[in-house]
């Protein structure tokens, strides 16, 4: 309210002068000082409003294959210091699937929170993008080759179900026509643009459905509440998808990036939430990182050769995922003008 004062008090100063009776104050200035004081209000109210916001919840979209299990282990370190509940639960087939089990679990936790300060409950589900009552909601993006490669791999050598990964081994093999090895990802690639051509591929065009165009599926939200999202090679998926990046995400962080975006990530949620391990931003983000239980990574099984992709295969996995590559480069040109209004030059 600084700006509030400042007028009235200039008004009061002009009121004394000895010169001029106080009568004599010329209308229009006194309108146009009341019109100021509205604008310092209103913008008063808003810094409030963002400052001291109150969140239910934190929820964590998690794109397969971003540093979503390093960021989910992050998360639960932070609720666990502070005594949040957090759960984890990639069941979710809808947004009031998602709402519910959000409310059940701050029930369990908080019990009739009605009069009480507000604890929220983190959460996080590889389900895509939903407006999520009272949440801060937040993800995370990784270069679409890259993001692609290792969701190739995992599949094979991912921490998972010896059952799923031999599955998945068999799977490849069949279609790349392969039997006395495992296949790579050129070999892989080679066969999609064999069978589809060099052009964006939907998510069920391929033998594994969930490689192709994630960015846009997660960012977009789910095909049977938005019909836009329904095809993730269209213009449409695609702008739907940039749209919340900029303005249904509360926070979109950049695996290349992985300090800064958590430093930044802690700028944005509310100080309480991470004072535990300091009131300042960039000292809380690397007494997480280098918390004990803070640097856990979901890594392939290094026992497997896992052929790199040649410059044929990354031109390759571009074409098909073309909306992914336009959303991701929109995502890094956010990113930067938010590294620079949070003053975070140095952690690039």
């Amino acid at each position: 309210m600084r700006c509030v004062r400042i007028v009235w008090a200039t008004i009061a100063l002009m009121s004394r002068r000895p010169r001029r009776p106080r009568h004599a104050l010329p209308l229009s200035f006194l309108c146009k000082c009341a019109f100021v004081t509205f604008l310092c209000v209103v913008a008063t109210v808003d810094e409030i409003a963002a400052s001291d916001a109150i969140y239910a919840s934190a929820v964590f979209v998690k794109v397969p294959k971003t540093g979503s299990t390093t960021l989910r282990g992050l998360m639960n370190l932070i609720a666990k210091k502070s005594n949040f509940t957090y759960f984890d639960d990639d069941r979710m087939h809808s947004c009031d699937q998602m709402n519910h089990a959000i409310e059940k679990a701050r029930r369990s936790a908080y019990g009739d929170s009605d009069g009480q300060p507000i604890k929220p409950v983190f959460a996080s589900s590889h389900i895509p993008h939903c407006d999520f009552a009272s949440s801060f909601l937040l993800t995370m993006a990784r270069e679409p080759v890259a993001r692609f490669v290792s969701h190739f791999y995992y599949t094979m050598y991912g921490p998972r179900p010896q059952g799923k990964k031999r599955h998945s081994i068999s799977v490849a093999k069949n279609y790349t026509h392969l039997s006395d090895r495992d296949p790579s990802v050129n070999e892989f690639a080679v066969n999609l643009r064999d069978e589809y051509g060099e052009r964006c591929l939907q998510k069920t065009e391929a033998p594994f459905n969930f490689l192709n165009n994630q960015h846009v599926y997660y960012f977009c939200g789910f095909p049977s509440a938005h019909e836009d999202c329904a095809d993730v090679c269209s213009e449409r998926a695609l702008k739907r998808a940039i749209f919340n990046m900029k303005h249904g995400f509360d926070f979109v962080g950049v695996v290349e990036h992985f300090n800064a975006s958590l430093t930044m990530l802690l700028k944005k949620m509310p100080p309480a939430w991470y004072s535990v391990f300091d009131d300042e931003p960039a000292r809380a983000a690397e007494k997480i990182l280098n918390h004990p239980e803070g640097g856990h990574r979901n890594v392939n099984d290094k026992k497997h050769t896992m052929e790199p992709p040649t410059e044929e295969t990354k031109r390759l996995l571009r074409v098909f995922n073309a909306n992914d590559v336009r959303l991701y480069n929109n995502v890094i040109n956010f990113f930067a003008d938010e590294i620079k209004t949070y003053k975070l030059e140095d952690f690039m």
